[in-house]
């Protein structure tokens, strides 16, 4: 069985990738615009699907190439992360339109189409859906209408997604990272950004990638399986 990582080159979903093949027995796919990092080539429990090919513009596309390509390799789906992700920072009455068109493709519409097109795979033996949100999305932090917006829309999608097919055995949960150590952050968040972080932290520190794809691996498990259709907070008790 295997867990399919969208988004998975960097950050938290190369972490994620690294979780799962350390410490499961499950086959790994990533699937990423980059190509395998060359430190894994030769992993035997991952696969790598690069669809930098594919029309970024047209989600359909996406997931019908990534289907295609997981029925092709007879992939039995198990679980399901979603971790794609893009961030442009404007105010909320001049942002532009192509980071509009951006943003809620790659945050929302990719992952939308993508579960519409690999759940089925999961309805006969049950599985688990992982998407990852942000604490932005809760906050309404400033300069991130659009990327807040396009979480937002990606988590009534996941939970509502939680309770129509619960029944069959899948269970979808929401992590909501705060702060978190990777190229995403860096190059979005100032260092006042950080600062303000920092002072309404509980544990005064940003997140390792690592701690968000521990509880990932945990939502994906059988001990979490009677935890559905939740979002899990994980930004050190901060209150922005």
């Amino acid at each position: 069985m295997a867990v399919i990582i969208f988004g998975a080159s960097s950050g938290i979903g190369l972490s994620t990738v690294d979780y799962f093949l350390k410490k499961t027995d499950m086959e790994v796919v990533g699937i990423s615009r980059s190509n395998i990092p060359k430190s894994y080539i030769d992993s035997e429990k991952l696969n790598w699907f690069n669809y930098s090919k594919v029309d970024f513009n047209s989600p359909q596309e996406l997931a019908n190439n990534i289907k295609q390509y997981i029925n092709t390799a007879k992939i039995d789906v198990e679980a399901l992360v979603l971790n794609a992700g893009v961030l442009n920072v404007a105010p909320a009455i001049t942002f532009r339109d192509a980071d509009v068109v951006e943003m809620f493709n790659v945050n929302f519409f990719y992952h939308l189409y993508l579960t519409r097109a690999l759940v089925p795979k999961m309805l006969r033996s049950g599985g688990s859906i992982v998407a990852i949100s942000s604490s932005a999305a809760e906050n309404s932090s400033e300069g991130r209408s659009i990327y807040n917006a396009s979480k937002s829309a990606l988590e009534s999608y996941i939970l509502t997604l939680g309770h129509e097919v619960g029944a069959k055995g899948i269970r979808a949960n929401i992590v909501r990272p705060g702060l978190t150590d990777t190229s995403l952050m860096n190059d979005t968040t100032p260092e006042e950004g950080k600062k303000m972080f920092l002072e309404s932290s509980a544990l005064k520190s940003i997140c390792n990638p690592i701690d968000i794809a521990n509880v990932i691996g945990f939502l994906v498990s059988p001990e979490s399986k009677h935890i559905s259709c939740a979002c899990i907070p994980v930004h050190g008790g901060a209150r922005l």
